[in-house]
């Protein structure tokens, strides 16, 4: 298990520059510019449907009542593989540290699992957020997720933001707060996004122009390890190339890229416990 705390040399896109300059107010309720360190992207209406305004609103609420639930140094720690899900989840927690009145922690704590098959672009890209936003991240490398958490528990840690959606598979079951599975080691796993549809995240990431891995604009919808993951076919361009993950008009084939390998290799562990941290 190793710490990295971020090198504030980096300075790609912004970085250096810590969490708390990070301007949320276009989601805050305050009239603001989106993040200078992030690229934009330009008006999404998606972002003024009803439906996206309110899930918004009860995600925050979740990572609120989270914070408060949690509120020592070290007891909650934020899921981060860098997949758009995992983005979202983490810039909207920061944003809610950020709106409330409580003294903030001086350094958010995330957790990335190495499983020894990610992309590189993935790896390079969350060491890239961390560095930027100088966050404190915990690595977990060539290990089970279940004995992940083993060792994290062990050090106190009692609750894990993760950015699990219903539409995951074997989501069966799974609330906004839900403990861990019987016989796994004890902790609360935290879902703000649980009601996100496909096109809500991609509503919520281009609108505020928050940074995502360059692999989504090369047609992946949906991130695994570099064994089991290709580009969406839905996204096949006439002339070969891919659009861009955010082009994908039919939410439900967002794991079309996925192999059958993939599926047939976790289904008998996350089906025992569906604590997964895989990227998405």
């Amino acid at each position: 298990m190793n710490n990295d705390r971020g090198d504030r040399r980096d300075t790609r896109r912004g970085g250096g520059r810590d969490w708390r300059g990070m301007d949320f107010g276009a989601f805050n309720g305050r009239d603001a510019e989106r993040p200078k360190w992030a690229p934009g992207h330009g008006r999404n209406p998606d972002l003024e449907d009803e439906s996206f305004a309110a899930v918004l609103f009860e995600s925050s609420s979740i990572c609120r009542r989270g914070a408060m639930l949690y509120p020592h140094v070290g007891e909650l720690t934020v899921s981060f593989n860098g997949g758009k899900d995992a983005c979202v989840v983490l810039y909207l927690w920061l944003a809610v540290l950020l709106a409330m009145d409580e003294e903030l922690p001086e350094t958010p704590q995330v957790i990335f699992f190495d499983s020894g098959d990610e992309f590189s672009k993935v790896k390079r890209f969350v060491t890239w957020v961390v560095r930027s936003l100088d966050l404190e991240m915990i690595t977990l490398q060539h290990q089970s997720f279940r004995l992940g958490m083993e060792s994290l528990v062990a050090n106190n840690v009692k609750a894990v933001v993760m950015g699990q959606r219903s539409v995951d598979p074997w989501m069966a079951g799974v609330d906004a707060f839900t403990p861990s599975t019987d016989g796994w080691p004890a902790f609360m796993r935290i879902n703000p996004i649980m009601k996100w549809s496909y096109h809500h995240v991609w509503a919520f990431l281009r609108q505020f122009g928050f940074p995502y891995c360059e692999l989504y604009d090369q047609g992946y919808t949906s991130l695994g390890g570099v064994g089991d993951t290709l580009p969406n076919p839905a996204l096949r361009r006439p002339d070969g190339s891919f659009a861009p993950a955010f082009e994908l008009e039919d939410g439900s084939l967002e794991r079309d890229g996925r192999t059958k390998a993939k599926v047939k290799k976790e289904a008998p562990e996350v089906l025992r416990c569906p604590e997964t941290a895989a990227v998405s």
